[in-house]
């Protein structure tokens, strides 16, 4: 066990003063390493959290874990307490969130989620350059370049504007906090190196499934551009071949490997992408995001950033472009050596689609699915390329130095790479002071606060449940790395914000919430409002009681159920729903009880259907909930509403909870369907009489056969390789090979044929 650490460090060969491709990597990787062990240790120091995504990400795991408690499907819980509800796991990634969740319930709870976030937080970080360096060397680069591409990993520094890629803003507890895609950023190049490998040598399907896999559940955008860099990757390196037919033989044996790669990767997350595109219409693309989130920036946008400095070196200077720069103008002299096509490649292809829609029109969506990508996050792909080409510079320039074996070049490379990197790493450590200063001003402030909010926390959980409106503070520059918002969604409070995500069709009628009308407080089940400040409120109002600097008021709503009437059935699309909604809340609809069913994007037969946009009705009928009937006995978890109601007249009643088809309703232990009702909430059809009512969320049968068949086809394609069986992994791809000589050889044929008759004549 020794002698292999001692050959390590002492490079194997040489004396021990002599520099070695070995003993110059191992340096490099491990000072890369220490260096993010030791600058980002503040992130598991202390039990603060972030306002940014994080607490978003913390949230998931949280739903996990109460999953996995009650004995539900965690891979497809509700998540009850962000923009009024949502089964978030259902379209979004969330392998990162199950581990987490799994960790905390495998240690019976003795480590908090958010010491197990951030820890994790900080050991993905610190670990990435070894991702590199492994993903590097399994691409076929030399050692001493690997650990160039690992050792200048960390030191990405982007504009925040193009946020989405691999710098540290990205995910430290200062940044963005994009958790979910820190872990596909680790994974993303080990994921390319194993697809590669299988694609050129037909061999490593399991380890390359099994980790493109876990790219595609821990960021769908990162598991999407793996494949579309895996298809233009299957080009490179296939020059030089001694004629048409072997390439096209090369090129066609590649693609179908990649295809059965793709399809084995397909089976394995069935479970998931399955119901994604089955329910694809209750996934609601928000009206209310930026243009550029869709489509990118444009070519001038991203060329004046990557010229500047900006994609790589924001504010600083810009060594790690003129790296890229020096690294592309080698790789591209030297695109038909392996690997020297690669770094191109993946460079060139995510900067033209880094430009987007807004410079590629139509043209884009030729890609699957470009429409629903948020395509700024191809920085990523820019990034990666970036690494390596800057790894080649540095490990080309430092391997023609060892080679001469000449002191003076030594020297003169060693001051030539610490100019070059010598500011990036210092920015980086000044990035990372500041995001320490950061972490303790919080720490200091939730410590501050402690006694006040956990007063506050207590008193509304003794309170019927309810949505809580937090107002926001007078004094944003004090307390703007923690507003109240963040505390009550950590604590766990159903809280009325669409600041993590908008994915259901009632989120963005939030922006329109008119905080002096008591419908509408209703409409979302507001009963209370937190305030930071003296807040001048509506009569409905009432003051409860005073903690310190923050004040809670208390409405009188009829609860997460209300009696409505729905006589009308609307059709539309996403483009026309946020308007006709924001219509129909400042209407008289609320005070008439009007709650027309709605169709977003599908189309109905309903004799009630009426095509949007909707006109507000002449009918002044006031029917209030009282003259309908009566709510009681209400009772609320985290999946599941209860109660008892009791009915005067034929009518709907209202869950204020979005609609969604997995919602199972029983009346009366009968199970009943469920409908969507105006701006998007669930619904059902009660006749005269008091009724028990329960609607719970409950995951499809079918989602549990497609993840048990997904594990079977993994362990199955272990097997087959593991007892070296080509079939059925290689058997597609060798019987693909065969369309390219079926079809050089009839053309020859044809080709032979015509000179015989041209000879005849």
């Amino acid at each position: 066990m020794l002698q292999p650490i001692s050959k390590l460090i002492s490079g194997g060969i040489g004396p021990p003063w002599q520099l070695t491709p070995i003993r110059a990597a191992t340096c490099l990787l491990l000072a890369a390493v220490g260096f993010n062990l030791w600058h980002l240790f503040p992130e598991i120091n202390g039990n603060a959290i972030s306002s940014a995504d994080r607490v978003f990400h913390l949230l998931l795991a949280e739903s996990a874990v109460d999953a996995f408690i009650d004995g539900r499907d965690p891979t497809d819980p509700w998540s009850a307490t962000m923009s009024l509800g949502f089964p978030l796991f259902h379209y979004y990634q969330h392998l990162p969130h199950i581990s987490v969740a799994l960790v905390h319930v495998i240690s019976l709870q003795i480590f908090s989620l958010v010491d197990i976030l951030n820890w994790s937080t900080y050991l993905l970080l610190s670990v990435f350059p070894i991702s590199v360096y492994w993903s590097s060397r399994r691409l076929g680069f030399s050692q001493l370049t690997s650990s160039m591409a690992g050792a200048i990993s960390p030191v990405i520094g982007t504009d925040f504007e193009l946020y989405g890629g691999l710098g540290y803003w990205n995910y430290t507890f200062s940044g963005v906090g994009l958790y979910a895609q820190l872990w596909g950023m680790v994974m993303l190049p080990p994921a390319l190196a194993l697809g590669y490998r299988a694609v050129l040598e037909g061999r490593g399907y399991f380890w390359a499934t099994l980790l493109l896999a876990m790219t595609l559940m821990s960021h769908l955008v990162y598991g999407y551009m793996a494949f579309i860099t895996l298809g233009f990757l299957t080009f490179v390196n296939a020059s030089g071949l001694p004629n048409m037919r072997s390439l096209l033989e090369v090129i066609f044996l590649r693609w179908a490997r990649l295809l059965a790669l793709f399809a084995f990767v397909v089976l394995v997350t069935s479970y998931f992408l399955g119901p994604f595109f089955l329910d694809r219409e209750y996934f609601y693309t928000s009206a209310l995001s930026t243009q550029t989130l869709m489509d990118s920036f444009g070519h001038q946008v991203v060329l004046e950033a990557l010229v500047k400095g900006d994609l790589f070196d924001s504010g600083r200077f810009p060594s790690f472009t003129i790296l890229v720069l020096a690294g592309l103008l080698f790789c591209v002299l030297n695109f038909r050596r392996h690997p020297f096509g690669i770094p191109v490649t993946v460079f060139v292809l995510w900067l033209f689609l880094l430009f987007g829609r807004t410079t590629w029109g139509p043209l884009v969506d030729l890609f699957p699915l470009m429409k629903d990508v948020h395509m700024h996050r191809f920085v990523a792909g820019v990034h990666l390329g970036g690494i390596m080409l800057s790894a080649v510079a540095l490990g080309t320039s430092w391997s023609w130095v060892i080679s001469r074996a000449n002191p003076w070049y030594t020297a003169g490379i060693f001051v030539v790479t610490l100019t070059l990197l010598a500011p990036v790493y210092i920015e980086r450590r000044s990035h990372l002071i500041d995001n320490r200063v950061a972490i303790d001003e919080a720490r200091t402030y939730i410590e501050m606060e402690s006694q006040n909010l956990n007063e506050l926390f207590e008193s509304l959980r003794q309170l019927p449940p309810g949505r809580i409106l937090p107002l926001p503070s007078k004094e944003p520059e004090e307390r703007s790395h923690h507003p109240l918002f963040v505390s009550l969604h950590e604590a766990g409070f159903d809280v009325l914000s669409h600041e993590y995500h908008r994915y259901s069709a009632a989120s963005d009628v939030l922006i329109a919430f008119d905080d002096t009308e008591w419908e509408q407080y209703n409409l979302f089940n507001v009963r209370y409002v937190v305030s930071l400040n003296e807040w001048e409120h509506p009569d409905f109002a009432k003051l409860q009681r005073k903690f310190n600097q923050y004040s809670l008021y208390q409405i009188e709503t009829t609860g997460y159920f209300d009696l409505v009437r729905s006589e009308r059935f609307l059709v539309g699309d996403e483009e026309s729903f946020l308007n006709i909604a924001v219509d129909w809340m400042r209407s008289d609809n609320l005070k008439t009880q009007r709650y027309p069913e709605i169709s977003i994007g599908r189309p109905s037969n309903s004799e009630r259907s009426t095509a949007l946009p909707m006109t507000t009705s002449d009918d002044h009928d006031i029917s209030v909930g009282a003259g309908r009937g009566s709510v009681y006995a209400e009772q609320v978890t985290a999946s599941s509403f209860e109660g008892r109601v009791d009915v005067k007249r034929e009518s709907v009643l209202l869950i204020k909870v979005p609609y969604h088809p997995n919602w199972k309703a029983k009346v009366d232990g009968v199970i009943t369907n469920t409908t969507m009702l105006m701006p998007g909430f669930t619904g059902i059809y009660l006749a005269p009489g008091i009724h028990d009512i329960v609607v719970e969320y409950r995951t499809q049968y079918f989602r549990k056969i497609l993840l048990g068949l997904g594990i079977f086809v993994l362990l199955f394609i272990g097997i087959c390789e593991k007892q070296k069986l080509s079939m059925p992994i290689d058997f597609l791809p060798k019987r693909f090979a065969k369309l390219p000589k079926f079809a050089i050889s009839r053309q020859s044929s044809r080709a032979n044929r015509r000179r015989a008759r041209r000879r005849n004549r």
